[in-house]
Order: structure tokens, then C-alpha cells, then sequence
């Protein structure tokens, strides 16, 4: 990966929207068909997940900007350029204090469809962590202002049929014929960034997990005002990853090695979350979930992963 160049004075492109600056995420690249960010990562115990190390979904919040940026460089100043499918390999892990520097590109642009891709590094080891790629679609202010489903205003206009989802399947036994009752499973080890969030869980069963998140302003909006889609990333992988553990005697945290979300509208700050998460298939060591994310009645997203299950005991 082209390492990003370094810059003076403001950093280049359009302002830092609230997503990122309030992380200390800043970006680097701003040309034509590229854009780089970079992140310091704190050393704050909000930012782990329950294994100690830097939780995957603000990763894919990093990602996430860059694949739309990539787009917008390119884009008239009434266009808005949105990302409504998204996919990401966990590479490696990230530790707290690492420097990460990102690149998404403009692989190609169609007339209706453009396709983009990102990459994220360790500055220091100079590892791969995070690789992603997504479609990009551009809506002009007229088709942000009609209502249709993806504009930048959140809750506009009615579900597009593709939108509806069948209900979360009932999971068979013969697929957690392995899992224990979830009264049997300890207390879980919550990750620090759910208090900071302000959300909860709502959903503890064996291959099931449900939480909420009323979304406090200022924090975590893009440039269009909407809820950056990397965070909506992070909540359902989190809620995923629960539902994989919960009821496995002696898992005590997953990895997600794939995430995949179709965004399909967006949210807004004020607005409440709830996500949705269950197993559709668990082995020993891996398996493979699926969620949910609603805003009342209104679906917003929907959302696969596949990860691996942590025991204390394993080597």
C-alpha cells in the first residue's frame, strides 16, 4: 500500500465530520480516486473489546470512510456519494497505541455503480489488519430531497421490497447440539465501549443476542449528518460475536474474521437502535451468525459474520 502522504497545515479534503474526530482519526489524502486517514490510537480501555485488544468495528468505522471518500473525491459539491454494501477480512489484530493509516481507492466508476476498496496497516509492523470493499452509489441533492431509500435523510420514505428480511430462523439443535444451556455459561466479560456508548443488552440466550442503542449526538455522525455506517458495523458485530459464545462452556470471546453489512437506510442521531443477532451454524471452533439491525419497525440493516470461538484453556 502507497504510504500516505504527509501534509501541513489543515488537513486536506472537506472538514473531519464527527465520526472520525471524535475518535482523533485525521485524514491524510484527498486526490482525485484516493483518500488516507490516519489514527493514533489512544491508550483508552473504552475502545477494547473483551479480549483486551482494539474492537474490529472501529476499524471498520476507518474503513468505512475510506471507501466513501474515495468516491467523493471525484463527486460535484451537490452530489453525496453513499456505501450501501459492505465487506471486510480481519487480518490481524490491533492493540491500543498502534498507528493505523488507511488507503481506499476508486477501482472503477461506472455510470450508476462504482466500485471501491480499502486497505488498513500497522504503520509500526507494517501488517495488513483490515481489508474491505464495498459498491458506491451517488445521489444528487434532488434524490437526497425525494425521499428514496439510502438518501441522506434518515427515516425518508418506505422500505424498498428488497428490504424485507425473514425472521431470524429457529436454531435446530442438531447446530448447537455442542453449546450448554445459557444458564450455564458465566456472567459475560462486557466490553468497555458498551458503557461508553450508552447502549445494553436486551437478548442473552444460547445463540441469540439482542442489544440497544439510543445514539447520543455530536459523536458519531458523517458529513451528510447520518450515523456514520461504521458504527453500525461495530454494534452488530458485537452483537454477533455474543451470540456465537453465549452458551459454550469456556468460550470467553470470539474474533470475526468476515463482516458483511447491506446498509440499507440510514440513521440518525436521537434515533434508538436495536440489533438483533443469532447463530446460523457453530462448531467446535467457528461458526457463522447473522443480525438485524431496526429502528422501531424500520429496517436498517442487515448483517453476516463468521468468527472464531477463544477458550481460556486453549493454548
Amino acid at each position: 500500500m502507497t504510504r500516505p502522504a504527509t501534509f501541513s497545515g489543515s488537513p486536506p479534503g472537506p472538514p473531519t465530520p464527527p465520526a472520525l474526530a471524535s475518535l482523533g482519526i485525521v485524514r491524510t489524502v484527498w486526490k482525485p480516486g484516493h483518500s488516507g486517514l490516519r489514527w493514533a490510537v489512544p491508550e483508552e480501555r473504552r475502545l477494547t473489546n473483551t479480549a483486551g485488544h482494539l474492537h474490529g468495528g472501529y476499524l471498520c468505522v476507518m474503513a468505512d470512510a475510506l471507501l466513501g471518500s474515495a468516491l467523493s473525491t471525484v463527486l460535484g459539491p451537490e452530489q453525496r456519494a453513499v456505501n450501501p454494501d459492505f465487506h471486510c477480512h480481519f487480518l490481524e489484530r490491533a492493540e491500543l497505541g498502534a498507528l493505523l493509516e488507511g488507503e481506499g481507492r476508486l477501482v472503477h466508476r461506472g455510470r450508476s455503480v462504482s466500485f471501491l476498496e480499502a486497505t488498513l496497516r500497522d504503520a509500526r509492523s507494517g501488517a495488513t489488519v483490515l481489508a474491505a470493499h464495498s459498491i458506491g452509489l451517488v445521489l444528487d441533492a434532488a434524490t437526497r430531497s425525494s425521499g428514496t431509500a439510502g438518501s441522506d435523510a434518515a427515516d425518508a420514505g418506505e422500505d424498498p421490497p428488497e428490504a424485507t428480511a425473514t425472521q431470524p430462523p429457529v436454531l435446530a439443535q442438531a447446530v448447537l447440539r455442542e453449546a450448554a444451556p445459557a444458564s450455564d455459561t458465566p456472567s459475560w466479560n462486557l466490553p468497555p465501549w458498551l458503557e461508553d456508548f450508552g447502549a445494553r443488552f436486551t437478548i442473552r440466550e444460547n445463540g441469540r443476542c439482542g442489544l440497544t442503542w439510543p445514539i447520543a449526538p455530536g459523536r458519531f455522525e458523517n458529513r451528510a449528518g447520518s450515523i456514520q455506517g461504521g458504527y453500525l458495523c461495530l454494534v452488530a458485530d458485537a452483537a454477533m460475536g455474543f451470540a456465537l459464545i453465549h452458551g459454550v462452556p469456556g468460550a470467553w470471546a470470539m474474533a470475526t474474521t468476515t463482516l458483511s453489512m447491506h446498509l440499507l437506510r440510514p440513521a440518525s442521531a436521537g434515533t434508538t437502535l436495536d440489533v438483533e443477532a443469532w447463530v446460523e451454524r457453530r462448531g467446535r471452533r467457528f461458526g457463522f451468525m447473522a443480525c438485524e439491525v431496526r429502528a422501531g419497525e424500520r429496517l436498517l440493516a442487515l448483517g453476516r459474520a463468521s468468527g472464531l470461538l477463544r477458550f481460556r484453556d486453549a493454548p
